[in-house]
């Protein structure tokens, strides 16, 4: 390999050695930029993602690692205690999606229905079952170098109250109290490299999360609403750290660590085989009936393979689960007249359709 003299005095060896040496470290600079990468609302939750999450409830005492460029975070023990399916869903073929217009995706995890809206500039929770509330998950897009603060309010609630029973629990003869739950929120992508996990490396960017929670309540008392200054206030402070990143396997952040208190007690992260596409299937997959039904019904699969059906109330509460081959039949007689929700999946995809029972 040919090497330079930079002891050489002459000038035109100095200056092409200087020319070089100049190239070569554009080049190195270009390639640590491209090691950066942005995470727009296209790369998370999209319809038909399956994700697979676990919990490692034994990796007590991780820490988040340092801030900055070229970061490695070696992750690669995690080990699944607890592993959860997500499954996002149009929250138009969801029992609740009409309470949420604002929904972008609904995500289907034991039973439960989360609505989240989505754009190119924040992911928001606005929805769990048939309870309208607003978290803000994170900012979009994400880059290195971000910060962002946001204050919300999550509940807004005005209570009518006997007075009894707020002299009993208050400690004044109130009539009513109102209450606001809400928080200030800054987000920080202080960090950015290569994350390593049982399933493999990503290049990932590290989301800082420091949020305040604050409590207001208000007491009315003879015409006049006065603060309770006991139950106002700064409530928690919590640190969270969150991994993202723009592969397409991974639709959601990778790694989730609460840092609350300095010390990691378990650590969500996502599991190898995610974002497997779930498509809608067609109605014509199934026969579904009698709908509307008194007492019992039957549910005949078109292909002779393995279905999950789970039948939720309108609240998203579970009346049924259970699978079957080709055909079942659901004994209807016990349970209250109303509409309900039947989700039927197989490896191919779900359906969901509308039942009343009468």
């Amino acid at each position: 390999m040919k090497r330079f003299k930079f002891t050489n005095t002459n000038n035109k060896l100095l200056f092409v050695s200087k020319k070089i040496l100049f190239t070569i470290a554009l080049a190195t600079i270009g390639l640590s930029a491209s090691a950066q990468i942005t995470v727009t609302d296209s790369d998370i939750l999209n319809i038909g993602d399956v994700i697979y999450e676990a919990t490692d409830t034994s990796s007590i005492g991780i820490n988040p690692g340092n801030s900055g460029a070229n970061q490695t975070w070696n992750f690669s023990n995690f080990q699944t205690n607890i592993l959860d399916t997500i499954i996002v869903l149009d929250p138009i073929n969801t029992p609740n999606g009409a309470l949420h217009p604002n929904a972008d995706v609904s995500i289907l995890m034991d039973s439960n229905y989360l609505y989240l809206s989505k754009s190119n500039n924040e992911l928001s929770l606005v929805g769990v079952d048939n309870v309208p509330l607003y978290l803000p998950f994170c900012p979009l897009p994400l880059t290195y170098g971000l910060q962002y603060s946001n204050t919300y309010v999550s509940v807004d609630s005005l209570v009518a109250i006997a007075p009894s029973l707020c002299q009993l629990y208050l400690g004044v003869p109130c009539d009513s109290i109102y209450i606001m739950q809400g928080a200030n929120v800054t987000w920080n992508v202080d960090a950015y490299g290569d994350v390593i996990l049982p399933s493999g490396t990503y290049s990932s960017l590290r989301l800082k999360k420091l949020e305040l929670g604050i409590d207001s309540m208000y007491v009315h008392v003879n015409g006049v609403w006065y603060v309770d200054t006991v139950n106002s206030g700064i409530v928690d402070t919590s640190l969270e750290y969150t991994w993202w990143t723009n592969e397409a396997s991974m639709n959601f952040r990778i790694v989730e660590m609460d840092y609350t208190n300095n010390m990691a007690n378990e650590v969500v992260f996502l599991t190898q085989g995610q974002t497997a596409l779930v498509q809608d299937l067609s109605a014509d997959n199934f026969n579904v009936y009698p709908i509307p039904t008194a007492y019992n019904l039957i549910v005949e699969a078109k292909n002779i393979e393995l279905t999950s059906l789970e039948l939720l109330d309108v609240n998203g509460r579970l009346i049924v689960k259970k699978e079957f081959m080709q055909s079942t039949n659901l004994d209807l007689s016990k349970i209250s007249k109303g509409i309900y929700f039947l989700n039927l999946s197989t490896s191919n995809g779900k359906l969901t359709k509308k039942i009343v029972v009468e």
